[in-house]
């Protein structure tokens, strides 16, 4: 019973953090669509 709703927790923070990351680089890329900066698009800034 424990068990299960430890994973239960453990699957909603990595759906919260993989939602959060799809936002983010959401975001990131209107950003730099407005900016038109001639970066490199495959280097990933943590």
């Amino acid at each position: 019973m424990l068990k299960k709703l430890i994973n239960q927790i453990r699957e909603q923070i990595r759906l919260a953090r993989v939602k959060r990351n799809i936002r983010q680089t959401e975001l990131e890329r209107i950003r730099d669509r407005h900016l038109r900066r001639h970066r490199n698009q495959f280097t990933n800034p943590s």
